[in-house]
């Protein structure tokens, strides 16, 4: 047990320590690195040649498991003892935070990280559109809804903002951003699976 806590009390004390989005985002979590010997290339040339005609958008109107249908009936209590549960959890949360942090106003981009994280911690794949039990799960609020102003920043600003996000989500910096054009709307669905497009 001493050993464990030793290893954890290391482990804590090397873990980066952010105190707002900014620092997170000049970190090396939102820097995409790569060795020497990877080369850069235009998005679309990987090397080969490749027949751009076979790539054709997906449906997913056909999996189930994108809507999560199943997880309410499972919950003791099933479907509204479900939603009951997560409305109180969230409400308890809610007032906590309020106690620990009472003149905390959250930017634009917390809120954003915040309901990202959420939909993440919710539904560990496609979030968006989604139901769960048969019931929408609500779209993140805009910044005009909340009465907030629009984060802007520069597209490589922008860019370091999500890798850093996704670095917070355990997806590391691994992202990247291309134009897109009738070639990459072939990799977006086209129909989720609620029917959206």
């Amino acid at each position: 047990l001493g050993l464990a806590g030793a290893g954890i009390g290391a482990a804590a004390a090397v873990t980066p320590v952010f105190h707002d989005l900014d620092e997170l985002m000049s970190s090396s979590q939102a820097t995409l690195s790569r060795p020497w010997y990877i080369k850069n290339r235009e998005f679309g040339d990987i090397g080969i040649e490749l027949d751009w005609n076979l790539i054709k958008r997906r449906d997913l109107r056909q999996y189930d498991n994108f809507t999560m249908k199943y997880l309410p009936f499972q919950y003791p209590g099933g479907p509204p003892a479900f939603m009951q549960g997560m409305e109180s959890a969230a409400q308890k949360n809610s007032d906590r935070l309020k106690e620990l942090w009472p003149d905390y106003k959250a930017s634009t981009r917390d809120l954003a990280l915040a309901n990202a994280l959420g939909s993440v911690g919710t539904f560990g794949t496609y979030a968006l559109n989604t139901t769960q039990g048969g019931w929408k799960v609500d779209p993140a609020p805009t910044p005009e809804e909340l009465g907030i102003p629009k984060w802007e920043g520069t597209p490589e600003e922008n860019l370091m903002m999500i890798r850093a996000a996704f670095s917070v989500m355990g997806l590391g910096p691994m992202v990247g951003v291309s134009e897109l054009n009738e070639k990459t709307k072939n990799f977006v669905y086209e129909y989720t699976g609620d029917s959206w497009t």
